[in-house]
């Protein structure tokens, strides 16, 4: 599973961060980007662990993916809010 949602999130946003970044700065903003994703995944292993323990898987899926949603039309928002000024 997460080797299918990283194929399909990947690539927008390389290219999202190859066009906004300056040149000079991208080495910076994907060690950057890569490190937090290595420190934060033990951090997301054990949330979901715990929360595998509690409620059914279905229960879990869905809350995450609300959430997932959630956010993405959270920050979609705010980037068009951005883009206006």
């Amino acid at each position: 599973m997460k080797s299918f949602m990283t194929a399909i999130s990947d690539p927008p946003l390389f290219t999202y961060i190859q066009r906004e970044i300056p040149r000079e700065y991208l080495g910076r903003v994907n060690t950057y980007l890569y490190t937090s994703v290595q420190l934060l995944t033990p951090l997301g292993v054990a949330v979901y662990s715990a929360l595998f323990e509690v409620f059914s898987y279905q229960q879990v899926y869905l809350i995450s993916g609300i959430f997932v949603l959630l956010v993405v039309f959270l920050v979609n928002r705010v980037h068009f809010w951005i883009r206006l000024d």
